[in-house]
């Protein structure tokens, strides 16, 4: 069984509100830039990764999405993620939506531009990710 650890922290932003920061060992990888963490659903902050297939939802898989999947798992397999709300807090599906990072990668959204395994959503974005080019096409899609 794996211990659920979980721990609430005051994590100070760009603006001048603190942001309560999710610290948790608990996180199941939904696609490249999707969690669960703790129980919470986290879309990763400014990125959009390729989508694995959802038939329940009408998604059909796109190309590489099982290879971001996989990459997201093997980033934060048996590690303590540390996720803090940002940009608009919530996307239109109710998921949080927040930059994450672990040990040695603080950032998983900027790691999996940097992989070729997402591109930036400049619409979400805004400039925060310039630095990594790779930005998405229409309606989020991989360059």
């Amino acid at each position: 069984m794996i211990p659920i650890l979980a721990a609430m922290a005051v994590v100070a932003l760009d603006g001048p509100a603190p942001q309560a920061a999710l610290v948790c060992s608990d996180v199941r990888v939904l696609d490249g830039d999707t969690i669960v963490a703790c129980s919470n659903r986290i879309r990763l902050f400014g990125i959009n990764a390729p989508e694995i297939a959802h038939p329940g939802l009408h998604i059909a898989q796109e190309p590489g999405g099982p290879e971001a999947k996989a990459r997201m798992i093997a980033l934060v397999s048996g590690k303590q993620v540390t996720c803090v709300p940002a940009g608009n807090q919530h996307d239109r599906y109710g998921r949080t939506v927040a930059k994450c990072g672990v040990d040695g990668v603080p950032d998983l959204g900027a790691e999996m531009v940097k992989e070729h395994l997402a591109c930036v959503w400049k619409r979400y974005a805004g400039h925060t990710y310039d630095s990594l080019g790779r930005f998405c096409g229409p309606k989020g899609k991989q360059p």
